[in-house]
């Protein structure tokens, strides 16, 4: 026989049946096979003759069959290999006869043979032709004796206890950043104070252990990007300073982690809630308290309890030194809101206190910066006070609105004040200031104005002091018509002026008053007896509407006695459209100790609101008209024309022309149709008679005329 292929190993793969595997191969004998069976767990059995397994087809051309006693489990291999023994026990005798099956057969064993060493060796650890290594087919090299020279292999187990070894032989933990090296030090030097880290919350940088970590970026003050956070950093010298929930966050471990740039804070970093939610007033007046520039950016933040900065013997330092001097600064006055919620509980939503005497301190001469945002009562119902100011000074407010309060700002006893672009509307009352204790509302300046919609008044000033101007006021739709009639108590602006601090009180310029119901656009009384001043320049006044409308546009009295002297300058009186003008509802009325200069400066649409006060008494011009009985047809109050006799006139003025008979000019047109009649005298007996007399020429007698006179008082 012939040995027809070069295989003399296989291997089958069990399935939980087969028992019957092919050989595929020439054997010998029974015993030429060795079986071997591999466990699902990797474990080699030989398998025994007769026991485990059976053969046939022993010297088969095409092999036989390895049957064995029990099916294999699937995952378990079973190898067939023929294994020969290497030796040669056939004897052919020389001159003996010649058996070709015999000789066959020993050809056939050596052929054998020499199949299994090229399988063994094919199993063996090689050296490819082409390549300066060995080959392992991507399989395991077992039970290798532990390298002892430089080039040995190295086993697992010996490399494990190497590691081990070294890593005991270290200082420090290798396992971690400490056995890095990083610049000059450890990479966890590097890390801990050169590289901070990210957290999304305040709660969330309490919760850091500071001997691990040294900075920290804060993503949010409740949540990621709600405003709040910012970069910390522990400062290690401090074991004392207060945790205030913003600059000074004190952790679980007793860190000190303080906010790194705290010139400018915003109140979400304090933790003032921006979606309105929750009640942001602690927050904010930490924030405040603290002093400094604080900042609100665009957000709705719930007010619940007053927030009160109080200076009141603060003791502050000199001007050139660190101080509590507030800048709180909304991002935008439309997308910046305080709501006031209940505003029935609130004494104030803002609330700034200063004190005085000055020696003692900077006390009410804060120098704060307040403004962009507006306010609002949270029912909208006209309850509650937004911006409160009492014994304050140099206090600057720009850019305030607020609707829908009971008053919108309240200035008792503040001081040389600026106040810019302030929107106070649709309250009760948008404005007012009293008298405290230590002082009049004194030398505050208003630029821009507006009160609007206010159900009583747009300004209301129980009592103010000197030097308040308002610049380019807006004064409209303010006070509550009833029966379609002005009430008493409602208008546009109604001042009490008090001269105990000057008597320049109020100076207003540039303003414009349109649509308030009530005694007047502007009333003003002196409420001392001392004398004051008031100065109305290039203001409009105006009546439009027939269901709103006051009194008069400008009322002026003196309830404490003390003389006001008003100033006009180039203002101007519209009635109209719907609006009908009635003598009974002047332009100006004012009552005793009252003059009025200025009003030849002033324009008018219509005659019927003159009433008195195109003479007024103390008018640098006044004038009237005579009949020739000497009956008044048109003058100012208070003239009295007396005829002395044919032709002959006296015209007198209750209280004066004038302080002194120099101080006025008299002028006389004779009113003649025939032009016959001439003015032969005029002059002055005293301060408050002049005396005229009519005749054709020196010659002729006396003759009554109708005449008109004008008189100009020193200025």
């Amino acid at each position: 026989m012939t040995v027809s292929n070069t295989t003399s190993v296989v291997q089958y793969n069990g399935n939980g049946a087969t028992v019957a595997w092919p050989t595929g191969f020439r054997f010998f004998n029974n015993t030429d096979l060795v079986i071997a069976k591999r466990s699902v767990a990797g474990v080699t059995t030989i398998l025994t003759l007769n026991t485990d397994y059976s053969v046939t087809g022993a010297k088969a051309l095409n092999g036989g069959t390895v049957t064995t006693t029990n099916p294999l489990a699937t995952g378990e291999l079973l190898t067939i290999a023929r294994v020969l023994s290497i030796q040669q026990l056939t004897d052919l005798r020389n001159q003996g006869e010649y058996f070709a099956e015999i000789h066959e057969d020993v050809w056939d064993y050596l052929t054998m043979l020499i199949q299994q060493t090229s399988e063994s060796d094919s199993r063996a650890l090689r050296h490819p032709r082409d390549s300066e290594h060995y080959q392992a087919e991507a399989r395991r090299i077992v039970n290798l004796e532990d390298p002892v020279d430089a080039q040995d292999a190295a086993t697992r187990g010996w490399s494990l206890s190497f590691l081990t070894d070294l890593v005991n032989s270290v200082t420090g933990l290798i396992n971690n950043t400490l056995g890095i090296f990083y610049d000059s030090g450890t990479l966890y030097d590097y890390l801990r104070t050169g590289v901070g880290r990210k957290v999304d919350t305040i709660a969330g940088l309490r919760l850091l252990v500071s001997s691990r970590n040294k900075r920290a970026s804060v993503l949010g003050y409740y949540a990621k990007g709600d405003g709040g956070g910012g970069e910390y950093y522990v400062d290690d010298a401090d074991t004392t300073s207060a945790d205030n929930g913003s600059s000074i966050i004190v952790a679980t471990d007793g860190a000190r982690w303080k906010l790194a740039g705290t010139k400018n804070l915003d109140i979400c970093q304090w933790g003032a809630d921006k979606s309105g939610a929750v009640d942001s007033s602690p927050t904010i007046r930490a924030a405040m308290t603290a002093g400094g520039t604080v900042t609100a950016r665009d957000g709705v933040y719930s007010i619940v309890t007053p927030i009160v900065v109080d200076y009141t013997g603060a003791g502050f330092p000199e001007a050139t030194y660190p101080s509590k001097r507030l800048n709180f600064l909304g991002n935008s006055l439309a997308n910046t809101i305080f709501k006031m919620s209940p505003a029935t509980t609130l004494a104030a939503g803002f609330k700034f206190i200063g004190d005085s005497p000055i020696s003692g301190g900077q006390g009410i001469h804060a120098h704060d910066r307040i403004g962009n945002f507006s306010m609002y009562p949270a029912a909208r119902n006209r309850q509650g006070l937004g911006i409160w100011m009492l014994n304050a000074a140099y206090k600057n407010v720009e850019n305030f609105a607020c609707e829908y309060l009971n008053t919108g700002m309240e200035l008792d006893g503040v001081l040389s004040s600026n106040f810019t672009n302030l929107s106070l509307k649709n309250g009760v009352i948008g404005l007012t200031f009293n008298q405290t204790s230590l002082s009049l509302p004194n030398a505050n300046t208003f630029y821009s104005l507006i009160a609007g919609g206010n159900s009583q008044a747009g300004v209301i000033a129980n009592s103010m002091g000197a030097g308040n101007k308002f610049i380019n006021a807006k004064i409209e739709q303010n006070g509550t018509p009833v029966g379609g009639l002005p009430v008493a108590g409602n208008g546009g602006m109604i001042v009490n002026v008090s001269g105990l601090n000057g008597t320049a009180c109020l100076d207003l310029d540039s303003c414009y008053f349109e649509g308030n119901s009530g005694e007047a656009d502007l009333r003003i009384d002196n409420i001392q007896s001392l004398p004051v001043t008031v100065r109305i320049s290039n203001c409009s006044f105006n009546r439009v509407d027939a269901a709103r409308y006051t009194t008069s546009n400008i009322t002026i009295t003196s309830t404490g006695g003390g003389l006001v002297k008003v100033i006009l300058e180039g203002n101007g009186f519209f009635s109209g459209p719907s609006y009908t003008p009635s003598a009974t509802r002047p332009f100006i009325q004012y009552g005793a100790n009252v003059e009025v200069i200025g009003w030849d400066t002033c324009v008018h649409n219509e005659n019927t609101s003159i009433g008195t006060s195109f003479n007024s008494s103390a008018s640098a011009v006044l004038c009237g008209n005579v009949d020739a009985a000497g009956v008044i047809l048109n003058g100012p109050p208070g003239v009295v024309v007396t005829r002395l006799s044919a032709g002959k006139y006296n015209v007198f003025k209750s209280g004066g022309w004038a302080p002194t008979v120099n101080g006025f000019a008299a002028s006389v047109n004779c009113i003649d149709p025939l032009g016959v009649q001439l003015l032969d005298y005029c002059y002055a007996l005293d301060n408050t008679t002049f005396t005229i007399g009519f005749r054709k020429d020196k010659a002729s007698a006396f003759v009554d005329s109708a005449f008109s006179f004008q008189v100009a008082r020193s200025q």
